[in-house]
């Protein structure tokens, strides 16, 4: 069944290539077709712009850069949500919170760096004005038009036991993502009676008439079901017709493999490659580069960390604690202590929001996410990384590991600092949060690599830039 992937997936990376390589070559081009037009309604009566284009067009390429960078950082080109629509309230707020960064930067640039030999007091303000209309235009125009109207993957969805009901509802939820969920064919009708616009099935005799009748082009298949009727899927594939295991969708489409669908065998065949000796090598190079350097650039916070620990509580400064590593070895991860000293006087506890242990340094430390600074030495030695499943206490791994299928399997890596479930699903104070949290780490086992560590890596730095997170 694996060939019959392909398709689909070629299908949804062309997608998702072209919005967003649309997305950002379109903003470069809204950058630099507003400082044209700056510079001809500033000189029109200039007998060439082409001087003043010269003059203009190195420094605004410098910063331009750092424009775009400060769009990622608040989240202005995040497709697994509504952020890149100008009707969504959270567009405009981190909109205007980019460029009150970006006329800062470009001020600081012009005013107090005699690099820059410019100083377009009247052109500064003028560009901001014509790249803020043509900006929001364009994101509309892409929004709205470009993206509406590419071909849309109609989906069949089989469900037979009604475990894939929140990937229906996943779907429906984020029509800009291509795919529009038309029919299911279920058993009885308790699961999907509640989803509006969707035509519901009960005999999966009808599958040729479904398919026929709403232009399916893709049906997603029971993990149960598929199996037991596979001679009959091959006839889709000469119909241009994709048929995809509801395991593997669900892992394209959300960037996650849930347990709860999973068989053993796709584990044992997903995660053949766990090891990746290459990968882990060179990942090892750069955390120790990295954690040198990171560690010198700390050294100055240190003082008042410190100070402001003692100053507001009793107890030690650093606090140390076990935790389970790669292959299930523990080891002992260090932090600057953030709660009372007798936060744990009733055994170990899970640590939740708003947690009132939490001294007041503490949440500062918390929100800034200094407390980890300890942490660089642990990656130093090679006990954690910066990137990977976020390392448990052996008090919880013993029960996370008796209650949940497949909750082993995350030390088949070494745990991170930070990672995939951690920007995906930012805290975690249950059973049920271990869950959601897990579909999250087996992804990353599974899919790990250099693009992706970078790709959650720039994205931990947007969420300490907004302040998100724990």
């Amino acid at each position: 069944m694996i060939a019959l992937y392909d398709s689909i997936i070629l299908f949804n990376m062309t997608r998702q290539s072209f919005k967003n390589f649309s997305l950002f070559f379109g903003d470069v081009a809204v950058f630099y077709f507003s400082l044209f037009l700056t510079l001809v309604i500033r000189h029109e009566r200039d007998a060439s712009v082409t001087f003043f284009w010269k003059q203009h067009v190195f420094s605004f390429t410098f910063l331009g850069a750092i424009w775009i960078v400060i769009f990622f950082l608040n989240n202005l080109y995040n497709y697994s949500s509504a952020l890149i629509r100008i009707t969504n309230f959270e567009f405009f707020k981190g909109y205007l919170r980019s460029m009150a960064l970006n006329v800062v930067v470009m001020i600081i640039f012009f005013y107090f760096n005699s690099y820059f030999t410019i100083t377009p007091k009247t052109n500064l303000a003028l560009f901001v004005v014509i790249f803020t209309l043509l900006f929001l235009f364009w994101r509309f125009v892409h929004a709205n038009i470009l993206v509406r109207t590419m071909p849309i993957n109609n989906i069949l969805l089989i469900d037979l036991s009604g475990v894939a009901l929140p990937l229906a509802q996943r779907i429906i939820d984020n029509p800009i993502r291509g795919h529009r969920l038309r029919a299911v064919i279920q058993q009885g009708t308790e699961h999907y009676a509640r989803l509006e616009d969707i035509k519901i099935f009960n005999d999966i005799e009808q599958l040729e008439t479904v398919v026929a009748q709403e232009n399916i082009a893709t049906i997603i298949v029971d993990n149960a079901l598929h199996h037991s009727m596979q001679m009959n899927w091959y006839q889709f594939l000469s119909r241009g017709i994709s048929v995809v295991d509801v395991s593997t969708f669900w892992e394209e489409f959300s960037q996650e493999i849930p347990v709860t669908i999973t068989n053993p065998f796709w584990f044992l065949g997903g995660l053949r490659n766990a090891q990746k000796q290459g990968y882990e090598f060179i990942k090892r190079a750069i955390e120790l580069v990295l954690s040198s350097i990171l560690g010198l650039f700390c050294l100055p916070f240190l003082p008042c960390i410190l100070f402001g620990i003692k100053l507001t509580s009793s107890g030690p400064i650093f606090y140390a604690q076990k935790r389970v590593g790669k292959n299930g070895k523990e080891f002992t991860l260090f932090k600057f202590r953030t709660m009372t000293n007798d936060a744990e006087k009733d055994g170990p506890q899970w640590s939740k929001k708003n947690d009132s242990r939490v001294t007041m340094i503490g949440k500062f430390l918390r929100h800034t996410h200094l407390d980890e600074i300890p942490q660089l030495w642990n990656i130093f030695r090679g006990e954690l990384s910066l990137i990977g499943p976020r390392p448990e206490r052996p008090e919880f791994t013993q029960e996370l590991e008796r209650e949940i299928p497949y909750y082993a399997l995350r030390s088949l890596v070494r745990p991170g600092l930070t990672g995939w479930a951690q920007i995906n699903y930012c805290y975690g104070s249950s059973r049920e949060d271990a869950i959601k949290k897990l579909a999250y780490d087996l992804y990353y086992i599974k899919n790990r690599s250099i693009l992706l560590d970078i790709k959650i890596f720039l994205k931990t730095v947007a969420f300490l830039f907004r302040g998100e997170g724990r």
